[in-house]
């Protein structure tokens, strides 16, 4: 694993609950590998300045998904009622607030890049061919 739980949390990223941050670590493994083709793995194992750049990246990427899922489970629990008595009628919506703000995730797919080409895992070379 790229990070843990406790690394995310020490990280200092706002906690969301309802989330598996667990299964979400994972994911943003995943997708980190796929990304670097696997070299941000190796920079982990490595260790130094980029080992830490990876793990900001993985936490940032971490708290992307979390944000999705919790905006999922609002979706969920939201719903509409209507109302009707005689002629007149009127809807009302019901949503949960949330402390994750639409805005807070919207940079966090650019940060994780920033992050990851600052620890020269996204270096892709080009063959030339005479």
């Amino acid at each position: 694993m790229l990070i843990t739980a406790q690394e995310y949390a020490s990280m200092g990223f706002p906690e969301i609950t309802g989330g598996n941050i667990e299964g979400c670590i994972l994911r943003s493994e995943y997708i980190i590998g796929a990304l670097t083709s696997g070299r941000a793995a190796k920079a982990v194992q490595s260790g130094g300045k980029p080992a830490e750049l990876v793990k900001q990246a993985a936490g940032f990427q971490t708290y992307m998904l979390l944000c999705e899922t919790e905006r999922a489970e609002r979706r969920e629990k939201s719903g509409t009622e209507r109302v009707s008595l005689g002629d007149y009628s009127y809807t009302s919506q019901t949503s949960e607030n949330s402390e994750v703000q639409s805005g807070d995730c919207e940079n966090t797919g650019l940060t994780v890049v920033h992050l990851l080409s600052a620890a020269g895992c996204l270096y892709a070379g080009v063959e030339v061919a005479e």
